[in-house]
């Protein structure tokens, strides 16, 4: 390696020889002079004169890890480069954490801190005051040893060695091309990729033959290297390098470059899915699906956690910062019942206070102020060189897989740097004319089943609207039918009525004629009723004592039988009626 690679390696041995323990810490947004100063009270015991030192003989090293991205304020100063130079420079710092900030001496502590080049965010004073060292990047034929060294553990059964050096170039070549075609966020594009590379490949369990070895390394590259890059045409260069460097050196992969997408919709959902089922299945996996909404990147996301079996949770608040019981609930499942869970995340859920939570939940595995000390029965937790919240930190780190859904991530990217190391991103950003046509024909054919369904149900119901009409016309007959029954017995009733009429007006004219009639013989009878009256019984019994009656009296009598309704007109029936009592009934004869 270069000179400067070793100088850094002889001052890192250099420093390791005296040195009893070493310390790590993520530096995030929310690190700051109260978090170092409480994390070296943990791993240090107190001196006399009001001091600090490691609780064993020898060094205590503390390496602060990304000090560029160490909080500012308002102004762009930065407390914790600040504390770093006051240690610097006197030895001690003011305790913010006890009342009053007394001064606290270090002794036999090392103050180590790396810093991603430029460094123009730390001020100038830190830089003087520090020794530096710059360490560039490894050049391709180093990073081919390493990446050759790095590969011997999980393939070292399934190829031979002047293979893996083989596929150590091709991951190498395969990494240079990505960085060579990518004009924006080069730095997401390090070594780092490489290590990521390899350790993905023990997750899989068919890497014993050469052909599926290869199936699992194309899938990785395609997850790293592929999915996160922001346009198609991005990573169909990509995808054609993957395809020459397989089919030049590997001819036992040919298999792993099929396109098995024909016969589905939407491919570029499936490939969402199938890198959130990759990076969600990592240990400390991170995804961040970028894209326009409505193409199903929380879909794909819960059905990749279902599928792995891990519970995802999303926060019911309006953010992260907002849901702290979300947020205890889950640290306390990875942490201290030690099963990995997902944090779904999406960018309405995501301001600059979550960002920060998850920038420490990230670099340390914890989020500052979330539990108080005796909150947490950390006993169940194993007890060996680290304190068992340090083994909780570590578990958190392991199981927690976060996946951000944002619509635009570029902005985001420059704001939080972190995110470019943390996460796996992948890109939708819309979907290929092919996509829309298979869509396009799966809708016509569910469209052209919907309508032999629908003509199915509509020739049952016609049949059935068949019987329903001819009972309908039926009953309609039937109806007519008395309906026409009814109209002529309307008919004959009302001729009926108007014979009735015409018979009662003849009537009424008929009584009118007799009333008129009656009218004229009423004094007649009456006048007959008064002789009636005045005839003398001896004159009766004379009229009886004849033996043949006048001609006169026998006429009379006659008329008087026929109008008491007797046709017998002998002498004898003559004489029965010329009695009192006939006489007195002829008085009351009533013409009416």
């Amino acid at each position: 390696m270069g000179s400067k690679a070793e100088s850094a390696v002889a001052l890192a041995r250099g420093l390791s020889a005296g040195l009893a323990s070493s310390a790590r810490d993520k530096v995030t947004a929310r690190t700051g002079t109260v978090q170092v100063v409480r994390y070296l009270r943990q791993v240090c015991a107190p001196s006399a004169g009001g001091g600090l030192q490691p609780r064993g003989p020898g060094w205590l090293l503390l390496c602060l890890r990304g000090l560029e991205r160490a909080g500012r304020d308002l102004w762009g100063s930065c407390q914790l480069a600040s504390w770093l130079v006051q240690v610097r420079a006197h030895g001690g710092f003011h305790d913010p954490t006890e009342p009053g900030c007394p001064w606290v001496v270090l002794r036999r502590v090392q103050l180590l801190a790396t810093v991603a080049i430029p460094t123009k965010l730390l001020p100038p004073r830190l830089l003087s005051a520090a020794h530096l060292i710059a360490v560039g990047a490894p050049r391709p034929p180093e990073l081919e040893r390493i990446c050759e060294a790095y590969l011997r553990g999980p393939v070292a059964c399934s190829l031979a060695p002047e293979q893996l050096g083989l596929l150590a170039s091709s991951m190498v070549g395969l990494l240079q091309h990505k960085a060579a075609g990518v004009s924006d966020g080069g730095d997401r594009w390090t070594a780092r990729l490489l290590t990521d590379w390899v350790r993905g490949l023990e997750r899989y369990p068919d890497t014993a033959d050469v052909a599926g070895l290869l199936a699992a390394w194309t899938h990785e590259a395609r997850r790293l290297l592929r999915d996160p890059m922001p346009d198609d045409e991005s990573r169909n260069r990509l995808e054609a390098a993957l395809a020459d460097t397989l089919r030049s050196h590997w001819a036992a992969a040919q298999h792993a470059l099929a396109n098995g997408w024909d016969a589905v919709p939407v491919r570029e959902w499936l490939e969402l899915a199938a890198h959130a089922d990759w990076a969600l299945g990592r240990p400390s996996g991170w995804l961040l699906s970028a894209g326009a909404s409505g193409t199903g990147r929380r879909l794909a996301i819960l059905l990749a956690a279902n599928r792995a079996g891990l519970p995802c949770i999303s926060p019911r608040g309006r953010c992260l910062a907002a849901s702290r019981a979300d947020l205890r609930a889950l640290v306390q499942e990875a942490g201290l019942d030690g099963r990995p869970v997902v944090l779904l995340l999406e960018e309405q859920q995501l301001d600059s206070a979550s960002f920060d939570l998850l920038a420490s939940l990230w670099a340390t595995g914890e989020v500052p102020g979330l539990f108080r000390p005796d909150e947490l029965d950390l006993a169940s937790l194993p007890r060996d060189h680290r304190t068992p919240w340090e083994h909780l930190c570590s578990r958190v780190q392991r199981n927690v897989r976060v996946a951000l859904v944002v619509d635009a991530p570029g902005l985001l990217q420059e704001r939080h740097p972190w995110l470019l190391k943390a996460t796996s991103a992948h890109w939708i950003t819309s979907w290929s004319r092919e996509s829309f046509k298979q869509l396009g024909i799966a809708k016509l054919n569910e469209a052209k089943k919907a309508v032999a369904e629908l003509e199915g149900e509509a020739t049952t119901k016609r049949k059935l609207l068949a019987e329903k009409q001819a009972e309908a016309d039926a009953a309609l007959q039937q109806i007519g039918a008395s309906m026409s029954s009814t109209g002529e017995q309307k008919t004959e009733m009302e001729q009926l009525r108007a014979t009735v009429r015409r018979e009662s007006e003849r009537l009424m004219q008929r009584k009118q004629q007799i009333d008129r009639e009656l009218a004229q013989i009423e004094p007649l009878v009456k006048n007959a009723q008064q002789a009636v009256g005045n005839i003398r019984s001896d004159a009766l019994s004379e009229i009886r004592s004849l033996r043949a009656p006048p001609d006169v009296i026998r006429d009379i009598l006659e008329g008087v039988l026929r109008l008491m309704g007797t046709f017998d007109t002998s002498w004898v029936s003559m004489k029965r009626y010329v009695s009192p009592k006939p006489l007195s009934a002829l008085q009351e004869l009533s013409i009416c």
